[in-house]
């Protein structure tokens, strides 16, 4: 309304206009009280993790919604110092595999950290994020050597300056299961044999080494069983088995 004094001080209506204002009322599905929820790992709670160098880490998540009829989107930060990690989000669902094979010089006390993101469509849009860690922990570094000691036998030797190497374990000729850091092992006959050796520290990480033993042909006796003989016998006959040589051979007898 508009109104006007006249000469005496009086307002009089003039005019008036009239505006219509309409509201309109919307859902706006799960925007803001109700987003998205990102799973830890492999569908889990959890959002940490140890990985040794060199060995591959990959896990599953998965992004929920109270709304079923809303969709949502998944992303993540491609972190620059987590080289070669990868982020793949399965077609058709709200699913992710995140993979990373972390190397040697990426040890170090402090996580390595990428935040994956979800979104959905309501209206507003509800964002929600999550942030993982993983700690690469450093393996055993060492050698070995292994030395022929005649007959079959070989000495093999752990060697290592890594005070946190705690377990060392052999496997000779696939069978032969010994620990220690100097060990020796009999090969039954000639021939090629693998032996490995397993170096494992106390952060549980573990080094593997695998190499081959040759073993060339030695002289080999087997003699009889123990047996008994009666007072006034005429005596036994000893026909040892003797293989990996060529005769003539020499016998000299303690008794």
């Amino acid at each position: 309304d508009e109104y006007r004094a006249d000469t005496i001080g009086y307002y009089h209506l003039i005019g008036s206009v009239r505006r219509d204002i309409e509201t309109y009322c919307i859902d706006c599905g799960s925007g803001g009280s109700s987003p998205p929820v990102i799973s830890g790992i492999n569908y889990g709670n959890g959002s940490t993790l140890n990985v040794c160098a060199g060995t591959q880490v990959c896990f599953m998540l998965e992004a929920t919604d109270i709304k079923s009829n809303d969709s949502i989107w998944l992303s993540w930060n491609n972190p620059s110092n987590m080289t070669g990690s990868s982020f793949a989000v399965d077609s058709g669902t709200y699913t992710a595999n995140f993979c990373w094979t972390p190397k040697a010089s990426d040890v170090r006390p402090a996580p390595y950290t990428f935040t994956v993101y979800a979104r959905d469509n309501s209206i507003p849009p509800a964002h929600v994020s999550r942030t993982f860690s993983i700690t690469v922990l450093k393996i055993p570094v060492g050698t070995y050597s292994a030395t022929n000691l005649g007959c079959g036998n070989y000495e093999f030797k752990a060697l290592t300056t890594d005070s946190s190497v705690n377990n060392f374990y052999w496997i000779c000729h696939l069978n032969g299961l010994m620990n220690g850091k100097d060990v020796v092992y009999n090969f039954n006959g000639p021939g090629k044999y693998p032996y490995s050796l397993t170096l494992t520290s106390t952060n549980g990480c573990s080094t593997f080494y695998n190499d081959t033993v040759k073993i060339m042909p030695y002289l080999q006796i087997n003699l009889p069983h123990d047996t008994i003989v009666c007072e006034k016998s005429p005596g036994i006959i000893l026909n040892p088995a003797i293989s990996f040589s060529q005769p003539p051979y020499l016998f000299s007898w303690n008794t």
